[in-house]
């Protein structure tokens, strides 16, 4: 179940920021040229644009642990190191430079429940929400 929910929350993640292009693109974009803008101007606007959206509403979410997909399944990242606490910069690194880049490729352990790439190099893990917040209860409670 944990693989399956790993897999449509990275669906939900790809599928929004190719939403968000492609509105921009096709509703946006025309919009600026209309207005004058050259074409290549236009479209670098466009895609800085669309990046600081997605990014801003990922960034969100980054700083409890997920991101919008990880949300919407009940996942949240967290560290197999205990001494290097997660933070949005850990997330960045794992979601975007090493997902993004290696075109999942290094992520493809996880259909076999192994560590991807992108988890071994940022010393992470997928656990579900539910599980993590009741581990905290219990620490806060022991202390």
């Amino acid at each position: 179940m944990m693989v399956i929910a790993r897999i449509l929350a990275t669906l939900v993640d790809l599928v929004l920021g190719i939403a968000m292009l492609v509105f921009a693109v096709m509703v946006i974009q025309p919009a600026l040229v209309g207005l004058g803008l050259e074409t290549t101007f236009s479209a670098a606007v466009v895609l800085l644009l669309v990046a600081a959206v997605y990014g801003g509403l990922q960034y969100f979410f980054m700083r409890s642990g997920q991101t919008i997909g990880k949300a919407f399944f009940g996942l949240v990242i967290v560290s197999t190191d205990k001494s290097r606490p997660i933070d949005v910069s850990i997330i960045f690194q794992r979601e975007v430079f090493l997902k993004f880049f290696t075109v999942y490729l290094m992520c493809i352990p996880v259909l076999w429940n192994k560590p991807g790439a992108h988890e071994v190099s940022t010393h992470t893990k997928i656990q579900w929400l539910k599980y993590v917040r009741k581990t905290q209860e219990k620490e806060d409670y022991d202390v």
